[in-house]
Order: structure tokens, then C-alpha cells, then sequence
């Protein structure tokens, strides 16, 4: 018989697994334990992120505005309106006084001044808003030959208003230039040189609208020159830029007074003006045999109107009231009406040659 030690013994045999087991439990739950530890170590608190967050964002300000961003903004945006303002009128003088427009606009003698202003305005209409953009602007003063069409056209081809032209919107381009004197033989060759670039450079930007350019002056300059020859070429050049398309207008009174208000400025002398106003109502030059050379004979039906127009003897008798029509008249810009039939007279006459 096999005795009781050498009997297995079935209750001995699963001990050291059981301690086996409970080892490796108590073995993660101390890695669990330690890890949880780290992890709570490396996560910072909330107070800790708000902190790197400040920081991070001060940093940020430091580095991209300096130690005053208030200040380098309000300083970027005054710039900015620096050069708006610097775009939107060039030139070698500001914007006029009423000085200006006074002796070289509004007063007769101011056809005896040396020196002339010019500004010009390109601007088109959108025709989704029906709003009026202006694209160039410019102010200049020189002399009565071809120094202000030279400032023009050197200020008009260094600038870049063509760029600015929207490719659906502008289907015209209106080009209004202003000057105190009608243009001299060499100014209109200038602006009829400069006009035709611009055309060409436009359609090569695929420019297909209209470019409707009107010239408005207060004074003749050189229509009745003493020197036939002068005289002549400054007829052909006011001619010349009409066939070009450029619409001639001599400026009345009440055209001067809208500019002024247009830029702005304030009537501040009355009396001068009404002064001024009166003198172009009431001016009367005496005729010249050089005047009487180059005016049209009137045809049969001027004549009749004209002796329709002039006043009867019983309408202008001493004590009788004025009626509202002969005030009317006497309210005329006769200096503007004398400017403009003889600036008719000179085209129309071409036209007559021309048919011929």
C-alpha cells in the first residue's frame, strides 16, 4: 500500500497560481495608480491655460504692432486717407478761390490776363446704381500758350486712371475740362494728340464705350489776333477739335456761379460780384474793322427775327413800367452771347468752306 505522502495531493496544486494571479493585480493597480499620477502631473488647471493663452496672444500684439497697436492703426488708416486724398486731385495748384474766379472767370478784363487756370474731371455714370464716379482729377495754372496742355498731358499719362475704369459698369467716359481762356493753336494740337492716345490706349484695354470730352472757357484768346496767319491757326484748332468730337462752350454767368458752388466756395464779396455780373449784362466793345471781317452776313430769316427782337420806340418810353420780358433781356449775359455767336461764326464758317 502506497502510503499517504506518496497519495497526490489535489488541494496543494492551484496555490501558486491563486498567488500568481493576486500578483499581477496588485502589480497594475500600482502602474494604473502611478500612471493616473503623471497624467494629473503633466494636465495643467485651467488657470494655468489661461494664463499660456494671455501670454500667447500679448506675444502675438508685440510681435505684429509693436508696443501700441492703437496707435499703429489709427496711424495706417491716416495714410490710407493721405493717399485717397492725394489721388483724387493732382496738379501745381489747389483747389481755386474765389479770387480766381473773380478776376479771370466772372470780370470782362480777365481776357487781358497773362495766365490761365485748367481743370479737368474724368468720371463715368454706373449704370446698375446711376451713380457719378470720378476716376482722374487735376488742377493747373501757366501760361496762355502750351504750357498747361503740357502740365495736362504729362499728369494725365503718368497717372494710372485707365485702371481704375469697372469693366461692365462704365459705358461712357465724361471728360470735363475747364479753362479760363479758349485753347491756344498749340494747346488744341496738344489736347487732339492726347485725346487720340487715349482713344487708341482704351480700345486696347477693351474699352468699347463712348468718351464724351467737352471744353468750357470764360474769354476768346487770340480770335481776333492782329496777325491773320496766328489767327487763322487758332481758328483751325478750335475747328480741329470739334471734327475730333470735343464740344466747345463758352462759360455765362450763372455756368461760373455753379462752379463755385461745385468746389465749394463761398460768395462772400456780393456787391463785387453783382459788380462783375452787371459789367458782362451791360458790355458793349466797339466795333473793330477786324471784327466786321470775319462776321457772318446775316441770311433773310435773321433779319427778320432780328427785327422782331429789337425794341419798338413806344416800348422804351421814359416813365412806362418795364415788363417782365424786357427785364428778362436785360438780365442777358451779353458778354457770353457775343462770345458765343462769334465762336459759331468761326466753325460755321469752315463748314461753309468744307462744302464747297
Amino acid at each position: 500500500m502506497k502510503s499517504s505522502n506518496d497519495m497526490p495531493s489535489k488541494a496543494a496544486e492551484p496555490k501558486p497560481i491563486v498567488a500568481s494571479l493576486l500578483n499581477d493585480q496588485q502589480h497594475q493597480e500600482t502602474l494604473n495608480k502611478s500612471e493616473s499620477i503623471e497624467l494629473q502631473k503633466e494636465k495643467p488647471t485651467t488657470s494655468q491655460v489661461m494664463l499660456s493663452n494671455l501670454d500667447s496672444c500679448s506675444k502675438d500684439s508685440k510681435e505684429l504692432s509693436g508696443s501700441n497697436p492703437k496707435y499703429i492703426s489709427n496711424e495706417d488708416k491716416r495714410q490710407q486717407r493721405q493717399k485717397i486724398q492725394e489721388s483724387e486731385i493732382t496738379g501745381n495748384c489747389r483747389p481755386w478761390s474765389d479770387h480766381i474766379y473773380h478776376k479771370l472767370f466772372l470780370d470782362t478784363e480777365g481776357r487781358h490776363a497773362s495766365l490761365m487756370v485748367l481743370k479737368c474731371e474724368i468720371s463715368y455714370v454706373d449704370v446698375f446704381t446711376d451713380e457719378e464716379h470720378s476716376l482722374y482729377k487735376c488742377r493747373f495754372f501757366g501760361g496762355k500758350g502750351d504750357e498747361v496742355a503740357k502740365l495736362l498731358v504729362f499728369d494725365m499719362m503718368e497717372s494710372d486712371w485707365e485702371d481704375k475704369i469697372p469693366q461692365s459698369q462704365a459705358n461712357e467716359l465724361n471728360v470735363d475740362i475747364v479753362m479760363s481762356s479758349s485753347p491756344f493753336h498749340i494747346c488744341s494740337e496738344s489736347i487732339i494728340h492726347l485725346l487720340q492716345l487715349e482713344k487708341t490706349y482704351l480700345k486696347r484695354r477693351n474699352f468699347d464705350g463712348k468718351l464724351n470730352v467737352m471744353i468750357r472757357f470764360a474769354h476768346a484768346h487770340g480770335w481776333k489776333a492782329a496777325d491773320v496767319k496766328i489767327r487763322e491757326r487758332i481758328h483751325n484748332g478750335l475747328r480741329n477739335l470739334c471734327r475730333e468730337g470735343v464740344t466747345l462752350e463758352v462759360m455765362s454767368t450763372d455756368v461760373i456761379l455753379k462752379e463755385m458752388r461745385a468746389d465749394h466756395i463761398k460768395i462772400t464779396n456780393k456787391n463785387l460780384i453783382t459788380k462783375y455780373v452787371k459789367k458782362r449784362q451791360g458790355w458793349k466793345p466797339q466795333p473793330t474793322k477786324l471784327s466786321q471781317s470775319f462776321q457772318e452776313p446775316e441770311s433773310s430769316n435773321q433779319q427778320e427775327l432780328s427785327k422782331q427782337e429789337a425794341p419798338k420806340a413806344s416800348d422804351t418810353k421814359r416813365g412806362e413800367a418795364k415788363t417782365p420780358k424786357q427785364s428778362q433781356e436785360l438780365a442777358i449775359d451779353c458778354y457770353h452771347k457775343k462770345l458765343h455767336n462769334a465762336l459759331w461764326i468761326i466753325i460755321g464758317l469752315q463748314d461753309k468752306t468744307d462744302s464747297r
